[in-house]
């Protein structure tokens, strides 16, 4: 499927559970590139591949647990299933 041009980018957080795949979904539909994020891998992937494949879009899965400090930090390596350039964290000053 063609990936027309996106509405913009919705971040998810809770992707995989309750009713965080129904959001997903709905705003896949409506046009919209998804930034996933969950604890659990093996679903968060499924939901992602699932709703690229239904319906274009550009679906970027990270899993993290935002309660967890760690997860949080801006330079934290992710587990992504496409590149991405590294970002550094602007608080830190660079020598």
């Amino acid at each position: 499927m063609s990936n027309p041009s996106s509405k913009g980018t919705a971040l998810i957080t809770g992707a995989s559970r309750g009713i965080g795949p129904v959001y997903a979904d709905r705003l896949a539909k409506q046009g919209y590139d998804l930034i996933l994020v969950a604890r659990s891998e093996a679903p968060l992937q499924a939901l992602a591949a699932s709703l690229s494949s239904a319906t274009g879009r550009r679906t970027t899965p990270i899993v993290a647990d935002v309660n967890n400090k760690q997860d949080r930090r801006p330079n934290r390596p992710t587990r992504r299933s496409d590149t991405t350039a590294d970002h550094p964290d602007p608080t830190r000053s660079t020598p």
